[in-house]
């Protein structure tokens, strides 16, 4: 399985990667990202192998849904969940098809 992670500020999405790192194999592939930049290479360089997209919305909502509908176009199977300490962001994530939206903070208990 190839895992991104979006993380805009380091550290709310910490628990949920390692939480997924314990989950994985020596064969999945997870890569943590921190800039909206390094997310948009990712996805243009290698969507079409990627399995699930963990996403933090804030500040960049609109270009995060757009980059987000171009991935899913480009790989119908890919999974998206989004997280975000905003919860009035919910209903604009309907936009792209998704699994999960986890507000942030997470309790992980």
């Amino acid at each position: 399985m190839h895992i991104l992670i979006y993380n805009k500020e380091l550290g709310d999405l910490r628990e949920v990667a390692s939480a997924v790192n314990e989950c994985t194999n020596d064969e999945d592939t997870l890569h943590l990202v921190h800039s909206y930049g390094h997310m948009i290479s990712y996805i243009e360089d290698g969507c079409a192998d990627m399995d699930l997209i963990i996403t933090d919305v804030a500040d960049n909502t609109a270009e995060i849904i757009d980059l987000l509908n171009f991935a899913r176009r480009e790989n119908p199977k890919l999974m998206v969940i989004f997280a975000s300490k905003r919860e009035d962001l919910v209903f604009q994530m309907y936009e792209v098809e998704h699994i999960a939206f986890l507000p942030i903070p997470l309790d992980m208990r």
